[in-house]
């Protein structure tokens, strides 16, 4: 697989899971750091993966 497809899924993921936690653990506050922390990640790789294809 290549790099930058792998890069997306994994970002896409990460995305997926910085969701749930915030909504699954909404009074928490710990954990909606952390959810703020994985869609800071999630971008970045989503946008890290995007600017790696080749035209």
């Amino acid at each position: 697989m290549k790099t930058n497809n792998l890069l997306y899924i994994i970002s896409l993921v990460t995305l997926i899971g910085s969701i749930f936690l915030a909504v699954e653990y909404q009074n928490s506050g710990r954990i909606q750091v952390i959810a703020g922390l994985l869609t800071i990640i999630g971008f970045a790789m989503n946008i890290k993966g995007f600017a790696m294809k080749k035209r």
